[in-house]
């Protein structure tokens, strides 16, 4: 089988979370033959990848968002068809949609984003859009606001496909896109995962941007909800992490007979034999996170000044990549404004199966997330955990109904007092660790191996093939 993976902003540029998960599930089936198609932000990243790449990856396409061709200099006068005016006029205001319409015209061999923009069609249905629906804004304002936002996407849209048996997007937005005009094009199985909720986190990055015009923001907003219903719409199956996503895109419009829930499965053996931590003297408390907004570091760093204040013996580790430099450096500066230089280190990128025995529990302070890794990588280790209400967390600490207990604590997002009152409750007990970190174990066995994973994608596959087949 050949099976196409897309991507966006994460394998094989930087380590964690999903692009984890790709490299591991490329892995698992060396048998079958993986196309990869990646989507970054930046060119400079061309061909600097983190990972190996395994020998079963056969072909990388890299597209960068930055990289747009730009070529004016058309021959021939292109026409634009006015049903096609019509949809992106559609697009632009949020309204319902053909997106047919939008695949055939930018699937056509002459076709230029460039020389789009540059077209009296173009200015025109800005024009409209000024006058009739957009008139708090200035013309020229929206005439490059509205190209900011549709250049990726109908460059991407005119992007070759690579042959594949099947298409497997990791998420909606611009890898979902590419899934749908993938199944578009060549009518094969599109599947797609998501491991978050790509519109409501772009929705959260928006609210919260500077260099959006306020009057433009609920544009930008719908149009992410609507790249995500096009992914909907087109893939043959959609699956999720947790029942709660599973509602969730059934909410934002995917139709629940092509919903399926396949949780996250992490390497059981590599963590279960893990030993307990020896005794020197400290609680040590592992993060393994990236400096990033979306994981709320600054949080974490204020709950463990109360922790610390109370607990003298706590210790905080921090692992993992740095994304966004600014943030780190915020970050790095409240260490030292808070005096715990001496009881906080960060290590950088590591491999978490070689420091997990160094950790008496792991903390994780996320504004967002599907289904972290990381929780049951600890759980996996007897590790107990301290996290958000975020994704499918409260499941993981709680289980859903499996009569396995508690494996740690579940607080509010950005609620320091509380969480910090959670930690300091581990600190103190190693009783409770004990037995939080065992429920942890035996849920994971139960219902979070990789081989269950893979088995349930695979079978998957098998069924939207057969489907396609017949």
């Amino acid at each position: 089988m050949r099976i196409c993976l897309i991507l966006e902003g994460c394998y094989p540029y930087v380590f964690g979370g999903v692009a984890t998960w790709v490299n591991q599930y490329i892995l698992s089936k060396p048998e079958h033959e993986f196309v990869i198609f990646t989507i970054g932000a930046e060119k400079k990243k061309r061909g600097k990848f983190v990972y190996e790449i395994p020998k079963n990856v056969v072909e990388i396409k890299e597209v960068f968002l930055d990289d747009i061709v730009q070529d004016k200099n058309i021959r021939a006068k292109i026409k634009y068809k006015q049903d096609f005016l019509v949809e992106i006029k559609n697009l632009i205001l949020g309204k319902k949609m053909n997106w047919d319409i939008i695949f055939k015209e930018a699937s056509n061999p002459n076709w230029n984003t460039e020389h789009f923009f540059h077209s009296e069609e173009y200015l025109n249905v800005i024009q409209e859009i000024a006058k009739d629906e957009l008139n708090k804004n200035g013309l020229v304002e929206i005439f490059y606001g509205m190209k900011s936002m549709l250049l990726p996407l109908l460059q991407l849209l005119s992007s070759q496909i690579p042959k594949a048996d099947i298409y497997h997007s990791a998420s909606t937005g611009y890898a979902g896109i590419i899934g749908a005009i993938a199944n578009y094009k060549t009518k094969k199985p599109f599947i797609l995962t998501e491991h978050g909720i790509y519109p409501r986190e772009r929705e959260e990055e928006l609210l919260a941007s500077t260099w959006i015009e306020e009057n433009l923001k609920k544009t930008w907003i719908n149009f992410f909800y609507h790249i995500s219903e096009v992914a909907y719409e087109k893939a043959t199956a959609v699956t999720s992490l947790f029942e709660n996503a599973k509602k969730t895109q059934i909410m934002i419009g995917c139709s629940p007979s092509k919903c399926v829930v396949i949780p996250n499965g992490i390497h059981l053996e590599k963590y279960i034999s893990m030993p307990d931590k020896e005794n020197n003297g400290y609680v040590d408390i592992g993060a393994f996170i990236r400096f990033s907004s979306i994981k709320d570091v600054k949080t974490l760093l204020y709950s463990f000044y109360e922790t610390h204040s109370e607990c003298k013996q706590a210790r905080l580790h921090i692992f993992g990549a740095t994304n966004d430099k600014e943030y780190e450096k915020q970050c790095l500066d409240i260490i030292e404004t808070l005096e715990l230089k001496d009881s906080i280190f960060i290590y950088g990128q590591i491999n978490p199966i070689e420091y997990m025995p160094k950790m008496d529990f792991t903390v994780l302070t996320s504004i967002s997330e599907g289904q972290p890794l990381t929780v049951l990588e600890s759980f996996a280790a007897r590790r107990p955990v301290v996290c958000t209400n975020v994704g499918c967390c409260k499941e993981l600490i709680s289980g859903n109904n499996d009569g396995l207990g508690e494996a740690g604590f579940c607080c509010t997002p950005m609620d320091v007092s509380r969480i910090a009152r959670a930690m300091k409750m581990l600190c103190n007990s190693e009783e409770l660790r004990k037995q939080y970190g065992i429920n942890g174990m035996n849920r994971v066995k139960n219902e979070y191996t990789f081989e269950k994973m893979i088995k349930e994608y695979f079978d998957l596959y098998e069924k939207e093939l057969k489907n396609w087949q017949e």
